[in-house]
């Protein structure tokens, strides 16, 4: 219950610090447009374990799968917040996750971010890494 309780905070001050027009809304997605797509890469976890991932970013949601396993990484679905002045990305991930163990695997969280060309870095505070490939569509 905790956990929960701490969510809906962490939401409610992102939806009150991040509220804005249509007009201002339509302006931040178009300068995030270069980051929507479909990427495939590699997961690595803060104990250097690899896996293939899949993820895909669109309009303010974003979804994913590992190749290898249903737990490891399990990437999962949810909407996502990009603050292009800070190269950061916040994930908040809406799959239930019963199991603690999975929940550091769930892609969750503030990320920061860089875009080179096809490739973008994810990095967080946990030493966990993604390194994808924007996918031709």
């Amino acid at each position: 219950m905790k956990n929960i309780n701490v969510y809906l905070g962490v939401i409610f001050l992102i939806l009150l610090t991040t509220g804005c027009n249509k007009a201002t809304r339509a302006t931040e997605l178009k300068k995030n447009s270069n980051l929507q797509g479909t990427y495939k890469g590699v997961f690595t976890d803060e104990n250097k374990k690899k896996a293939p991932v899949n993820i895909k970013l669109f309009d303010t949601k974003f979804s994913g799968y590992s190749e290898t396993s249903p737990d490891f990484p399990t990437v999962r679905f949810g909407t996502y917040i990009v603050n292009s002045q800070e190269k950061s990305i916040t994930f908040i991930n809406e799959s239930v996750v019963d199991d603690q163990n999975k929940k550091s695997y769930v892609l969750n969280g503030h990320w920061k971010y860089s875009l080179q060309d096809t490739l973008l870095m994810l990095n967080n505070d946990k030493n966990q890494e993604y390194k994808l490939y924007k996918k031709s569509e």
